[in-house]
């Protein structure tokens, strides 16, 4: 549509000398560009499958637009060189197939592919938020569930048999607290802000280390990375908030949303799916 409106206002190629000609031979174009339009995307809905996991959605819309601008293009051009070399041919006009012909063929289609190429990252980015948001009504309806069901947490979390973990700096300082009582850590430049429950009130803690040496330290409990600047507790996690750049997580006892980066959404739900001590 966008090529067909570009050739009807600017009439390129010397469309302005047929007179009355010029309408049929705008549609012939039309036709051309309609058939390398609808081959590209049939083509593409069976090379290209929209994925199930919203984190990968963004690769899968760039790839998609990148191979159908291709596609299309590969199929356009020549297709196009050859109407307008037969047909788009008088004594003022010479279209005869040349290199000119085609590096023009080719910066008018580069240029419609961009557009055409932003406006369907448009379309499917609001697809996928619409995913998104589905998936955020799901999982904030199962946690609802679990939390009017669950009358107490599990007795393993909550005992004093449950095993402390220590989180150290490349300092003196450390922080030693069960994997129940840790709400989130951030990092902040090159100290990691660890926020955590103490005797029923929000406490926090500085020490210098790497996000990369405090994930290694939550091995082997719930904790889990969820960003590259944050580790959660996902037992402490009542609602997930869908927004276009992705999840944010409402955690107990703290205002602080937590943003859920698109590698880790996988991960995120499927351990609020499968909540385990």
């Amino acid at each position: 549509m966008l090529s067909t409106m570009f050739f009807i206002i600017f009439l390129p190629f010397g469309l302005e000398h047929f007179g009355w000609m010029r309408w049929p031979l705008l549609a012939g174009i039309g036709v051309i560009v309609t058939f390398s339009c609808v081959t590209s995307e049939i083509v593409m809905r069976y090379v290209f499958h929209m994925p199930q996991a919203p984190e990968r959605g963004m690769r899968y819309m760039v790839r998609r637009n990148i191979f159908f601008g291709l596609l299309n293009m590969f199929l356009v051009v020549p297709l196009l060189a050859f109407y307008l070399s037969r047909f788009v041919n008088n004594d003022i006009v010479d279209n005869h197939i040349s290199w000119s012909l085609i590096v023009k063929l080719l910066l008018i289609f580069s240029g419609v592919s961009l557009m055409m190429s932003l406006y369907w990252k448009n379309v499917y980015w609001k697809r996928l938020y619409a995913k998104e948001l589905a998936e955020a009504w799901r999982i904030n309806g199962m946690l609802e569930e679990r939390q009017r069901t669950m009358s107490a947490p599990p007795a393993a979390c909550d005992g004093q048999d449950e095993q402390t973990v220590t989180f150290s700096g490349s300092t003196k300082e450390s922080v030693t607290l069960r994997p129940s009582e840790f709400l989130f850590a951030v990092s902040e430049g090159n100290y990691v802000h660890i926020h955590y429950m103490r005797d029923g009130d929000v406490a926090s803690a500085m020490i210098r280390t790497r996000m990369k040496e405090m994930e290694e330290s939550c091995e082997d409990t719930p904790l889990m990375r969820c960003h590259r600047a944050y580790i959660i507790n996902p037992q402490h996690i009542v609602r997930v908030v869908s927004r276009s750049s992705g999840f944010m997580l409402k955690l107990k006892h703290t205002e602080t949303m937590v943003p859920v980066s698109r590698t880790y959404t996988t991960s995120i739900r499927e351990r609020l799916e499968n909540p385990s001590c």
